[in-house]
This record gives C-alpha cells, structure tokens and sequence, in this order.
C-alpha cells in the first residue's frame, strides 16, 4: 500500500536572499512531508537550490516538487515581469496568479490535498486567497528575530515625536551585560507603507517561522522576550554543512568546494590565496547595495595608503576601470560578484565590511569572522548597532538618513567627517589588540552558532521538531 506523505505548499520571496532561508527551513521538513514549491521561475530556483549547496536528490525522488506559478492560465516562467519591489509584492494581478495557480494544484492534487502554506514574510497580499481554501499560513520571517518584537513596541508616533529617545529589548544585551539601546529612528522602516500593512497581516499568522536565526544567538526571545500567541519556531541558522566544515577548519572541504567555483568566482579565491592568514579586507553590501563612486574612491584612497589589502566586491554601475585606474590589482582586488560562504571562509580574511543585512550578518557570525557595518536601511541599523555592543563588530561607516528608505537609493550615507570616521575604523581593524579582542568574541559566537546549525547542542532539533509537530496536527 502507498502511503500518501502530507503535503505543505511553500511560496518562498523572489529575493535570493529569502529564497535560501525559506530553503535551508523546507529542507529540515522533507523527511516527514511533501514539499511542493511554488515559484515564479522553475529555471531560476533550480539555480539557488544549486548554487547555495543545497541537495537536489528530493527533487528526483518527489519529495521536493517544483510548482510554477500559474500566469495568464499557463505554466511559465515570468521573472522578467517583475519590475520593481513594490510593483511585485503589492500588485493585485498577485492575488489572481495565485488564485489560479491553487485551483490547478486542488485539480492536480484533490482539494483539501494540502493543510498548511509556509510563506514568505512579505507575501500578506494574498493571506486570505490560502485561507478561503483551507489553509493555514506559516510565515518566513528573514530578519532577526528580536527585530519582529520592533513591529509591536514601537509606534509612527514615537519615532516622529520622540526619534532620539532610546528603546531597549528584553533579554538583548552587550558584551558588558547591560541592556543594548537604539534610538527610535533606528525603526523609521516601521513607517514605510510596505511595513504598515504587512504588520497586521503578520500578526494573523497562524505560525512564525524565524528561518535565519538561532537559540544560540536569540535565545533572549524565549527567557525574555514579549510572550505572544502566534507559536515562533527558530530553524536557523542558514549554513550548508560544508562551510561549517570549512570554517572548523576542514581545509579538504573547504578546496573541494573551491574546486567546483567558477573561474569568475576564483578570482577572488586566487587574490586571497596570496595573502597571509588574517591579512585581507573584504568588502561586500550584498546583491543591491552599493558604494557611491566618491564613497568607493574614499575606500581606495584610505585602504591604500594604510597598505591593506582589500577584496572589492562593486556593485557600482561604473565599473572598477573608472572606478580605481590606479589599482595595484595585488592589493586591491575588484570582482562583480564573490562566492561569499568561500570568501568567509578562507583564512586569510581579517574583517568583513558589509551593509548589516541579516543573512550577511549571521554568515559572518558563524565564520567568526569580525565586521565592520556601513548600513543602508531597515534593520541595517538595528544589526550594525547590536553587533558593536555584542563586541563583533569594530562599529558602523555609515549614518541613518533618518527618512523611509527609498529603495531606489542603493547608497548608504556617511557622515560629515566620513573619511574620519571610516581611517579610525579601519586602523582599528589592524589594531592587533584590538582585533585580538573582536576575534575572541566572534570565535565564542561562531562555535555556538556552529554548534547549533550541526544540531549539537539539541536547540535546533528542538525548535523543528515542535515546527513538524504543529503541522502534523492539520493532517
């Protein structure tokens, strides 16, 4: 007799970023249930599936099954119709191709075939289109865990009102054991339109999955943190087994892994490869984000000058002729892209100076690799600040802009004395007591973080088994 697994339908976001939580959660369930993927791009998921480490072989078992979203009635891919943030999340057209898309899974599969949608976090628009068939909605949340308790604390009163007045967090503390505070403009974001109305949609959620975060570096939330109806399960953090190999310091996974790189993605490697251990600066503000051309100019000039040797990843629409025509490419190394996990990996880098995105942030915390922030928006700041007070971070580059975020400006801001600001960073940064100190409380972080992703201390097990649980029970 065939026994029929339950089935659980998943939307993840478009964002590779999002993508890779929502997968690295989907892929802890596929030992008790069906996973059907709906995307927008079957040729695009298969790619972040690939790229990002994760196993295809439930694919070919049927475990994992790839379902395009329905457009216009047919199956296609239809990425290139997404023109913008907004325009893609909030367009009504959204509720339509999903609607369409669950009539066809029903007929494929039987109604009531599946119980439970687990959903991106900015997905809200089409909350009611699942429930009116029967479903239950699990959201993705992407960000820190302790930033969810902001959307319930902090009012568009308060930060207009009060911005500089100071909010603190149950259970977060620094390095020093008191309470980390953050000025009520940290949370601007909270006043965005995007914000003000997918947080009561959030709040009708029937599960909260904290997708990129961990009991080892959140487990405030569960001691301390506002207790709250809608049942969170933690299911990170976000890291293919063989980077935790690598980062212990399995150099045969870590050159097997390179191996398979493109010879575009080695070029980076090669540049580190001709470093001395903890020698190089690596710079990266993810997949959108980027320095402005005086602001890159400014790094050039001052990782030059203080002789560091820096790993460049440019963004930048000009490219890194226009950019650096004096580059000793020896010393300052330009790439359009980098394989991050590798990059983080290697030994030979010293400090990571990123724009404060969650899943940059957690990546570096689990390589124990020290930062430095230069955030943009959103929970940029929040990041940034909590992990100088948590002692892995040197400080932040960069100011908040103190408006909602307009996310065509990819650009973060400096302050007035920015070249001031940024030298006394990065002298920091090749302080070598100074760097001692940042390095030990990244080492202590990492190997917990470390500890938790391989299962080893139990808090992951316990956090997806209850997730499995909850499940279950629809069935």
């Amino acid at each position: 007799m065939t026994i029929t697994r339950p089935r659980i339908l998943v939307f993840p976001g478009p964002f590779t970023s999002h993508t890779i939580v929502t997968l690295n959660t989907i892929y802890q369930l596929l030992d008790t249930f069906t996973v059907h993927l709906l995307v927008h791009s079957q040729k695009l998921i298969l790619h972040q599936i690939r790229s990002s480490g994760f196993d295809t072989a439930p694919i070919d078992t049927g475990n994992l099954v790839i379902e395009p979203l329905l457009k216009d009635g047919e199956l296609e891919d239809w990425t290139d119709d997404l023109l913008g943030f907004v325009d893609f999340y909030f367009k009504p057209s959204l509720i339509a191709h999903n609607e369409k898309a669950l009539l066809a899974l029903e007929g494929k599969y039987g109604k009531g075939a599946f119980k439970a949608l687990v959903i991106d976090m900015f997905y809200g628009l089409v909350f009611d289109t699942y429930r009116q068939h029967g479903l239950k909605i699990f959201l993705i949340f992407t960000a820190a865990g302790t930033f969810l308790d902001t959307f319930t604390r902090v009012s568009k009163e308060d930060i207009e009102d009060r911005p500089d007045d100071l909010l603190t967090f149950p259970g977060l503390v620094g390095r020093d054991g008191q309470l980390v505070a953050f000025p009520y403009i940290d949370f601007i974001e909270v006043l965005a339109p995007v914000i003000q109305m997918s947080v009561p949609l959030w709040k009708s959620a029937d599960g909260m999955i904290l997708g990129s975060t961990c009991i080892a570096l959140e487990g405030h939330i569960r001691v301390a943190g506002p207790k709250s109806s809608i049942p969170s399960f933690m299911t990170g953090p976000v890291c293919p087994e063989w980077f935790l190999k690598a980062v212990e310091g399995n150099e045969d996974v870590r050159l097997r892994r390179i191996k398979g790189l493109t010879e575009e993605q080695k070029v980076a490697i090669d540049f580190l490869d001709k470093h001395p251990s903890h020698s190089v600066l690596y710079i990266a503000l993810g997949s959108e984000r980027y320095f402005s051309e005086t602001q890159a100019k400014l790094i050039f000039d001052i990782t030059t000058r203080l002789g560091i040797p820096t790993l460049f990843v440019n963004r930048n629409p000009l490219d890194s002729v226009t950019l650096f025509p004096d580059a000793d490419v020896s010393r300052f190394c330009v790439v359009k892209w980098a394989p991050q996990l590798d990059v983080l990996a290697h030994p030979s880098v010293r400090c990571y100076l990123s724009h404060g995105g969650w899943g940059s942030v957690t990546e570096a915390l689990v390589a124990s690799v020290p930062m430095l922030t230069a955030p943009v928006f959103g929970d940029q700041f929040f990041n940034g600040k909590w992990m100088t007070a948590l002692g892995t971070s040197f400080g932040e580059a960069s100011v908040n802009p103190r408006v909602v975020a307009d996310h065509s400006n990819p650009v973060p801001k400096f302050p007035d004395n920015g070249e001031e600001r940024l030298e006394e960073l990065l002298r920091a940064v090749y302080d070598q007591e100074l760097w001692e100190d940042k390095k030990r409380v990244s080492v202590d972080i990492g190997a917990r973080m470390r500890a938790s992703a391989l299962n080893e201390d139990g808090t992951k097990k316990q956090e997806v088994d209850g997730l499995k649980s909850l499940l279950l029970e629809l069935y």
